[in-house]
């Protein structure tokens, strides 16, 4: 059977009635979490993002919002201990954009990044990323490109390294893409997990995202997958579902 990956995007600027709904069903480490942040946007990303992720899984799952709980695996990466269920999921926000991915029995990882402000790029590429991706970074054409291109690459590096569990600033000097080519439109490209040892294959794809933000998902193991990614909730002002299968590593729209 083919691999496979439900991505749900969804904005987290939302109405006042609809904040309180999501607020309503985190439990209580999730409620102090969200108070212990007082920038207010970043206050209700977490709080809709956590919210929305407990709706979506609760209808997967087919029970209540509140009933599920969380235990926490290695470097925080957060798993369903109730129900019981082999769903596999990640979740990440980035100014005003969040994505939940969903996987059935395969660790899996998400990230949505804004793009970055293009000062000090190239120099932050030259220290963390491999050589070969810092130069196509520098190379860009324009700060927006490069914007572009230092995003892409981070929100692919951060999605394999929470596949593992790993932390991320080792994750970000291994390359996205064996040969280590970061324009690579190869299907086939794999990444290291965030196991220290680097034995574990992980294959990411790019994530469809709206214009602005950088998005990937990476699932382990070494054969490929499909990624359908649709808003949340249905009927917003974005088009459901966006189908996405066997999307190439090529960095797209810079």
């Amino acid at each position: 059977m083919p691999r496979s990956v439900s991505v749900w995007l969804l904005p987290t600027v939302q109405p006042a009635a609809v904040f309180d709904q999501l607020a309503a069903v985190l439990d209580e480490e999730e409620l102090n979490r969200a108070a212990a942040i007082t920038e207010p946007a970043a206050h209700a990303e977490f709080v809709v993002s956590h919210g929305a992720a407990r709706w979506i899984l609760a209808g997967l799952l087919d029970t209540t919002p509140r009933s599920l709980r969380w235990r926490h695996g290695r470097s925080g990466k957060p798993e369903l201990a109730e129900p019981v269920t082999d769903l596999q999921v990640s979740l990440s926000h980035s100014d005003g954009l969040a994505a939940l991915a969903v996987s059935a029995g395969h660790p899996v990882g998400v990230d949505v990044q804004r793009y970055r402000d293009a000062v000090g790029l190239a120099r932050m590429a030259e220290r963390y990323y491999p050589p070969a991706e810092a130069r196509y970074v520098a190379e860009a054409a324009d700060p927006a490109e490069a914007g572009c291109r230092f995003s892409t690459l981070w929100a692919r590096k951060e999605a394999a390294a929470k596949v593992g569990g790993g932390r991320l600033i080792p994750t970000l000097a291994w390359p996205s893409c064996i040969p280590a080519d970061a324009s690579s439109s190869s299907e086939h490209c794999q990444f290291r997990s965030g196991d220290p040892t680097g034995a574990s294959p992980v294959r990411i794809q790019d994530l469809q995202v709206p214009d602005g933000f950088a998005g990937a998902v990476a699932l382990a193991g070494a054969d490929g997958f499909h990624v359908t990614s649709r808003w949340w909730p249905p009927g917003d002002r974005w088009p459901d579902p966006l189908a996405q299968a066997g999307v190439p590593m090529a960095v797209s729209g810079c």
